[in-house]
């Protein structure tokens, strides 16, 4: 397994990121690392959400 996006969405924001920034982190993570295609939709613990992709669309 060379990603866990979902993963490191929840570590972004354990280490203080908010849902947006913890997306778009975790996002660009999985493209530098194997040119991923995809998208992330993270909710926190208040209910905050953040979104990120890098397709047409989502």
């Amino acid at each position: 397994m060379k990603v866990t996006l979902a993963r490191d969405v929840v570590y972004n924001m354990e280490n203080g990121q908010n849902a947006q920034e913890s997306a778009e982190s975790a996002l660009k993570k999985m493209k530098d690392l194997v040119n991923g295609h995809g998208g992330v939709i993270a909710i926190d613990k208040y209910g905050n959400f953040g979104k990120a992709f890098n397709t047409d669309k989502m």
